[in-house]
Parts: structure tokens; sequence; C-alpha cells
């Protein structure tokens, strides 16, 4: 980070011109996300650090293009998209820009977008736009319910919630669109419930999270089960040892975007079902099952 503080300063004392510092630093960080996450050969992070180039490439174009910049060595590196279709885009007119995107899967996010930059002279639509894409890819992947991903999805999720609380704060103020408003407002949504008995839920309870303290019997823990499926919870973290109890509860969930059920071993010995539950959703993606006899 030191050296691209360094190189983000140099480039704005050459060229006078702020935007230089979040260039350097955005290249910079996208270059080491991408590096870090080659190396530890995670699929889903290097698919997630590629997405968030292709975001932060558009969202550049269309300033650029709106600024009739001359500049066209901005773009970051290491996207999908190609950057020869990124400098095209400075080329061409707003109403031909979601043509130009129209073989990418963003072709959405620079329709709307470039539509609203050129009739309302904002960047609002591009910005809630690209908030969405990714909110949904993110809803992708806490499916998964072993591994980094749910964690790291909700995390991501609640980041672009507090961008969101400024947009949404940066549209009233200038009392912009309402319902482009309204229709932040759904990303909002989205909180963690902790399921287990006492011992499990405690820890979890001081940071701020809905906890359900089960009881002994497999009613109880049904009935709390039902509970928390009707809170309608982004994440809920299930103890292992009552996992079997409450199975039927949310495998009826299992097909649905929300909520990501973790199933995490207790102090108890393990009994096996969070390496089960992981593989009926490797099963379901490939169609083979990869832990069966391990």
């Amino acid at each position: 980070m030191q050296q691209a503080a360094d190189k983000a300063a140099l480039a704005y004392y050459q060229q006078k011109d702020i935007r230089q510092i979040d260039y350097a630093i955005d290249r910079a960080q996208s270059e080491y996300n991408l590096k870090k996450a080659r190396q530890l050969e995670s699929i889903f992070l290097v698919g997630l650090f590629r997405i968030q180039i292709d975001l932060t490439n558009i969202r550049t174009m269309l300033r650029l293009k709106f600024t009739e910049s001359e500049q066209r060595g901005v773009f970051l590196e290491g996207g999908y998209i190609e950057l020869e279709r990124l400098r095209n885009g400075l080329d061409i007119d707003y109403e031909a820009l979601g043509s130009l995107f129209f073989v990418t899967p963003y072709y959405e996010i620079v329709q709307a977008g470039a539509n609203y930059l050129a009739s309302d002279k904002s960047f609002l639509r591009a910005e809630q736009q690209c908030a969405e894409f990714l909110t949904g890819y993110l809803m992708t992947t806490i499916q998964i319910t072993a591994g980094p991903q749910p964690i790291i999805a909700y995390l991501l999720m609640k980041e672009n919630e507090i961008r969101t609380v400024r947009l949404i704060l940066t549209a009233k103020r200038n009392y912009l669109d309402t319902k482009l408003i309204l229709r932040w407002e759904r990303f909002m949504e989205g909180k963690i419930a902790v399921l287990g008995d006492t011992d499990f839920v405690m820890p979890f309870s001081a940071l701020g999270v809905d906890t359900y303290t089960v009881g002994r019997t497999d009613k109880e823990m049904v009935e709390s089960a039902e509970r928390v499926i009707s809170g309608k919870y982004a994440l809920i973290v299930v103890a292992e040892n009552i996992a079997p109890a409450v199975e039927e509860i949310f495998s009826a969930q299992q097909d649905m975007p929300t909520p990501c059920i973790v199933v995490v071993p207790f102090t108890t010995e393990s009994q096996g079902f969070a390496t089960k539950a992981l593989n009926e959703v490797l099963k379901l993606a490939t169609g083979i099952n990869i832990l069966q006899n391990r």
C-alpha cells in the first residue's frame, strides 16, 4: 500500500487531477486482490475480484465519457471485459453503449446507466445497477454451506449496504428520482440469526446478531427453526448437534436465494452433518458424489 500511495501522489502532482489518486489506488488494490486469490487457488475469489474490476471499469468509462476526458490508459486489467471494448465506448454516443455491451453480462448496467447519465446528468443509476449486479452474484454464492463464501458474501453485502446508505442520502439531498431511491432501499434488508443451545449462541449475542436458544426435545428445536425461517434472515448459523432435528425445515429453503444456511460443528465430536450438507450442494452443482467414502 505504501508503493500504491507513492504512485497515487506522483500521478496527482504530475497531472493535477484528483482522480489520478483513485485510479492508482484502484489499480494497486485490484492487482493485489487477484494475486492473493490465485495464490489461494480460490475460484470464488478470482471470479469475485474480476467482476469488481469490470464494475469499476464501467464506472470509469461513464465518468470519462461524461467529462469528455482524453485518458485511455486508466482502465484496470484482469477483468472479464476486454479493455478495447471499454475504450471504444468512449467514442460512441450514449444511445449506442448498450449495444456495445450486449454480449456481456453487463448490458443492463451500461444501458440503464448511460441513458440516465445522458438524461439526468447523474451517475446514480449506474451506481445502483452495479450494486444490484454485485449483490445478485453474492446471493448465488451464499448457497454454499461450507467454505468462506457465505461469510465473505455476507460481509461484502453489508459493505454494500453502507455504500447504499450514502447513495440514498445523496439522492434525497439533491431531490433525485424517488423511485430510484426506493429500489435502493430494498438492499438494506438482511440479518443474521444463530440457532443452537445456550453455550453455542452465547458468544454470538455479543456481536449483536439475533440468537435462538433451542429446547432439549426435537419438537422444541423444530419450533425454534420455524421461528428463525419466519424472521426472513439472510444468513442462519446452525449448531451441528441440532442440525439433524431441523434438517427437514431448512431443506425446504435450499432452492431459495435466502437464507443461507451454515451448519457449524460445536464442542462435541462432529456428527458429519456439516460434511453431508456440503456434499448435497456439490452433488447439486456437479452431479457427482464428490465426498463419497471420505
